[in-house]
């Protein structure tokens, strides 16, 4: 909780309402920046480990951390299962399986008479196993979820992901592909220090109906899903039927969050996994005491409460955000 004695407070001079000394709190956030990045760290091993409610992750979900470094050590990775013997590593590297059907018993006879009794012979067949993904059609086919967009996980190659989301969501507004070339304690900084993401390279695509999509990787040949973000008009919707504009009130028993620890009129919840930001159109969530020594804490009218942002994996983030 943060000592709101020393964040500043000025009137809006509008509706009553207090909003923080942007300046003041970004000198704070400088000075706590290495406890930010360890419970950032902390919170990284968290999140690999998320389940969803019924604590069943999909067995195909990705774990964007560990597909990154899938991604960069493939060649360990294929170090790792040769064997030496041809087929074994065909299996192991293309999902081939095999078979040996044993052949007729023969025997000849020698010109001196003698019986000799040759090995049956083998066939060997191979059936190729292969996983594919149904492309979407239609905007209507994708679904948001906390690790993905189905049918597409976390851990997928950038190049199968945003060819497949064009085709239905129409040409990226956005393709950025970013560098953090600055590392410190597990975190990659761009130049300027003030934004991390959790690998060297980043592209960030985002599309005309709000949503945009992360891909992260130490090398840019290699970058795959690792997180996205929903906001503007979007019709996408999580599986629980949350879309941008739904009311706290019709997802009460599904959306989770402590005012507490809101900003004001915005606060941030979750559900099912995927991070949620709330609007209040009725007042504060929660605001500094008259006396400045806590939080005075408040229950907006939840059909005035809106969703307006959705977000899921692993994001480019503000380091020196103030709320």
């Amino acid at each position: 909780m943060p000592d709101w004695s020393r964040l500043a407070r000025t009137s809006d001079g509008c509706d009553g309402s207090y909003r923080i000394d942007r300046t003041a709190l970004t000198n704070v956030a400088r000075m706590a920046r290495r406890t930010l990045l360890a419970m950032g760290a902390v919170g990284l091993l968290l999140l690999s480990a998320c389940t969803r409610p019924e604590d069943a992750r999909p067995a195909t979900s990705g774990d964007p951390i560990a597909a990154v470094d899938t991604a960069d050590d493939a060649d360990d990775v294929t170090d790792a299962t040769d064997t030496g013997d041809e087929t074994s590593d065909a299996s192991a590297t293309t999902g081939m399986s095999t078979s040996t059907t044993a052949g007729p018993t023969t025997t000849t006879t020698s010109a001196a008479g003698g019986a000799t009794t040759e090995a049956p012979t083998t066939t060997t067949t191979a059936a190729m196993t292969t996983t594919t993904t149904t492309e979407p059609d239609d905007p209507g086919d994708l679904t948001l979820i906390f690790d993905g967009i189905l049918p597409f996980r976390f851990g997928d190659r950038d190049v199968d992901v945003v060819p497949a989301l064009s085709q239905v969501l129409g040409a990226p507004t956005l393709d950025e592909l970013s560098e953090y070339p600055d590392a410190d304690q597990g975190m990659f900084f761009d130049s300027s220090g003030e934004q991390s993401f959790i690998a060297h390279f980043g592209r960030t695509v985002c599309f005309a109906d709000g949503l945009c999509v992360q891909f992260g990787a130490g090398a840019p040949e290699t970058l795959i899903f690792t997180g996205w973000s929903l906001g503007g008009q979007s019709d996408l919707d999580t599986e629980d039927g949350i879309v941008i504009g739904s009311t706290l009130a019709d997802f009460v028993d599904v959306i989770e969050y402590d005012p507490a620890m809101s900003c004001y009129q915005v606060a941030y919840g979750t559900a099912s996994g995927i991070d949620v930001t709330l609007l209040s159109e009725d007042g504060v969530f929660a605001a500094p005491n008259a006396d400045g020594d806590g939080l005075d804490v408040f229950d907006p009218d939840p059909t005035m409460v809106t969703v307006t942002e959705l977000r899921a994996g692993q994001l480019p983030v503000f380091v020196f955000a103030d709320c």
